[in-house]
């Protein structure tokens, strides 16, 4: 692979767990909002002020993790498992802060 496409994979793996990152933060937000029972009128915005903390303590949980980790999360999700060639195209009140990045619990030897 030359030094450009590299880059270009490096580049797009970032993005991923960032993207990631973010996705867990929505999850979270959507928990907290819906914990009572009761509608949230003016739910925060979903913004790095507001959630920048949770996005990041994820990113750092997710960078933890190796294939077989993914290969099993996949696998418990019933995601057929293959080599990826190319990039795809794209057609509460509980306190987590200083919690997130310790998620990752690793698989015994």
């Amino acid at each position: 692979m030359s030094a450009r496409g590299r880059l270009r994979l490096l580049r797009y793996e970032r993005g991923r767990r960032k993207r990631l990152g973010m996705t867990a933060a929505a999850v979270e937000r959507a928990y907290k909002m819906f914990l009572t029972g009761e509608r949230v009128a003016k739910p925060q915005d979903f913004s790095a002020v507001n959630y920048g903390t949770a996005v990041a303590g994820y990113i750092q949980s997710i960078l933890k993790f190796r294939r077989s980790r993914w290969e099993s999360i996949l696998k418990a999700c019933g995601a057929q498992i293959k080599e990826c060639t190319s990039k795809p195209s794209a057609d509460g009140s509980e306190n987590l802060d200083g919690l997130r990045e310790n998620m990752y619990e690793p698989s015994s030897p």
